[in-house]
């Protein structure tokens, strides 16, 4: 079964974006999927099996030189967004816009279908 995150609505320079601590998400495809190194940090993934198959968000298992994560949590990431925290000011939603657009199709039919 795939995975399914709101988060690849962003675009991948909004879901990259570090908050205040430096600290971000991660892409799977950031990291050697052998080896859990970044390829060009560095840092090390230690879930090696979200590195192989489709693109995935890390959320966590992600450490530095000295073993400190740096990741955040996909929550953290909504909240920074929704507060339009420092560095998530401008944040890009236009990737929601066809979401939007097939909610709104589903209301617009089932409103009318009542009728």
């Amino acid at each position: 079964m795939s995975e399914i995150c709101i988060e690849f609505y962003y675009k991948d320079g909004d879901i990259i974006r570090p908050d205040k601590k430096g600290k971000r998400l991660y892409l799977s495809n950031e990291f050697n999927p052998n080896s859990g190194f970044h390829l060009s940090d560095t840092l090390i993934c230690k879930d090696f099996h979200r590195l192989k198959g489709e693109l995935k968000i890390i959320d966590n298992h992600v450490l530095d030189r000295e073993g400190n994560p740096v990741t955040i949590s996909k929550d953290q990431f909504a909240d920074n967004v929704l507060k339009s925290k420092p560095g998530f000011e401008n944040t890009d939603f236009s990737g929601f816009m066809p979401l939007f657009e097939k909610i709104s199709m589903i209301i617009s039919d089932s409103d009318s279908s009542e009728e």
